[in-house]
C-alpha cells in the first residue's frame, strides 16, 4: 500500500495531469512520477500503484458531482461514468493501468471532471483552432472570423469526442440520429449554466461531406450539426484519419484502395447562441427532470477506434 503522504502527492498530479491535453499528459509531473515507480519497484508494482490512483480519484471525486455547473442529466451520466470505472477497477488486467493507454487517460480525466459524458460523446475544454483561417481557403477564414464574433471569442469551447468506453461494433447502436439531438439539449444546458463557454466543437473524419456517398448511413454525423445551426470548417488530410476512416469498413477500404476515397477531416462548430436557440425550439429532447438555466454551486473544468460504415 502506498504511504499517505505519497498516496496525496500523486493524486495532486494525477488531477492535473488529467484535465491536460494528450501531449501535454506524456510530459507532465505525474507521468514523471510513475516512470520513477516503474524504474524502482517494477512495472507490476507501477500498474498496481496506477490501479489504485484511480480508484482514490473516484472515492474523492464522486461526493463532488452534486455541485457540478451541469445539468441533472449530464451529472447522471457521470455518475455512470463513476460505476463503470468502480466496476472496472476490478476487472481490468494490469496491461489497462498505462498511462501510455488513451483509455486509461480518458478514465482518470473522467474522475477528475475533466472529461464530461454528454451522451456519445464526451466534452472537453479546447478553443477553436486559429490554424482554421489557411486551412480551407478565404471563404473558410470568413466563416471563422463570423464564428469568433458571433461566439465572442475563440476559447473556451466544449470539445466533444468519441465516448472511450464505446467500440465500433456498438457504435451505431449507441449513436444514433436521436441520441445526437438528446446530446445537443444536454450541452445547450451545459452553456446555459457556464455562460464564460463560447460554444461547442467537434473535429473527425465522421463529419466528411464524402460519406453521404461512401457511407451514407453515417452521414447524419455531420447533418445533425449543419441542419441545425452548426458551421462546418475544412481540416485535413492524414495518415491518422486514412487509417481511422478505413480500419473497420471494407468498403471504405476498397474505395480508398482503388484511389476513389481519400478521408478528409472536418470541424463542426456550434457557437453558444445558436445551439441555446436550437435547444428552445426543441424541448422535446430534454433529459427528465433537467431546468438548464437553474444555477448550481460552481463550475468545474474521437476514441482510437473507429465505427464501421
Amino acid at each position: 500500500m502506498t504511504p499517505p503522504s505519497e498516496q496525496r502527492e500523486l493524486l495532486a498530479l494525477a488531477r492535473r495531469a488529467s484535465v491536460a491535453r494528450d501531449v501535454e499528459f506524456t510530459t507532465s509531473p505525474f507521468v514523471a512520477e510513475v516512470a520513477r515507480f516503474a524504474a524502482e519497484a517494477g512495472q507490476p508494482a507501477c500498474r498496481e500503484k496506477l490501479r489504485e490512483v484511480l480508484a482514490q480519484l473516484i472515492e474523492a471525486g464522486e461526493p463532488e458531482i452534486d455541485e457540478l455547473a451541469y445539468p441533472h442529466g449530464v451529472r447522471e451520466l457521470i455518475r455512470k461514468q463513476f460505476a463503470r470505472i468502480r466496476a472496472e477497477l476490478l476487472e481490468k488486467e494490469d496491461e489497462y493501468f498505462d498511462v501510455g493507454d488513451f483509455r486509461f487517460r480518458s478514465d482518470c480525466r473522467i474522475a477528475c471532471f475533466g472529461r464530461v459524458p454528454v451522451g456519445p460523446q464526451h466534452l472537453e475544454i479546447d478553443g477553436l483552432p486559429g490554424s482554421l483561417l489557411y486551412r480551407g481557403g478565404l471563404g473558410q477564414s470568413w466563416r471563422l472570423l463570423g464564428t469568433a464574433l458571433a461566439s465572442r471569442g475563440r476559447r473556451p469551447y466544449y470539445a466533444l469526442h468519441l465516448a472511450n468506453d464505446i467500440w465500433p461494433p456498438a457504435f451505431q447502436l449507441v449513436y444514433s440520429a436521436e441520441a445526437q439531438l438528446k446530446m445537443f439539449h444536454r450541452l445547450a444546458g451545459c452553456l446555459a449554466m457556464n455562460p464564460h463557454v463560447r460554444g461547442v466543437l467537434s473535429c473527425g473524419w465522421l463529419f466528411d461531406p464524402q460519406l453521404d456517398k461512401v457511407s451514407p448511413a453515417l452521414a447524419y454525423l455531420r447533418r445533425g450539426w449543419i441542419d441545425n445551426g452548426g458551421r462546418l470548417f475544412y481540416w485535413g488530410r492524414s495518415d491518422d484519419s486514412d487509417r481511422m476512416a478505413t480500419k473497420n469498413s471494407r468498403p471504405r477500404q476498397q474505395r480508398f484502395q482503388e484511389g476513389v476515397y481519400r478521408p478528409a477531416e472536418y470541424l463542426v462548430a456550434f457557437p453558444r447562441k445558436r445551439l441555446l436557440a436550437w435547444a428552445r425550439a426543441h424541448p422535446e429532447y430534454a433529459d427528465s427532470g433537467d431546468a438548464p438555466t437553474a444555477p448550481v454551486a460552481r463550475a468545474e473544468g474521437f476514441a482510437e477506434d473507429v465505427p464501421a460504415g
